[in-house]
């Protein structure tokens, strides 16, 4: 990560990676998650497939969603995802 000099790269593009950490009671979740992901449509069906769980008979018991780069002046470039993340793909 590099934090970015304030003046110039105020606008500059950057990556960001999210994670969603949850504890759901129930065993379909994990298994339409265990599948590849290989395009946008698919991480929409499995945001829609872990919120209908969710909901379902209050089944949610904790969620944390986290996100780099954390401070709105941070850069986080491709070569840093690829060092941090080695297993992360892009969709």
């Amino acid at each position: 990560r590099v934090r970015a000099l304030p003046s110039a790269y105020d606008s500059q593009a950057t990556s960001a990676v999210v994670t969603i950490i949850m504890m759901i009671d129930g065993d379909s979740t994990s298994n339409q998650l265990s599948k590849r992901v290989n395009s946008m449509r698919d991480v929409e069906g499995m945001l829609r497939s872990i919120a209908a769980d969710a909901k379902a008979e209050s089944c949610l018991r904790g969620a944390e969603i986290l996100w780099t780069p954390e401070e709105s002046n941070d850069f986080l470039s491709m070569k840093d995802v690829y060092a941090d993340y080695p297993d992360l793909r892009s969709v």
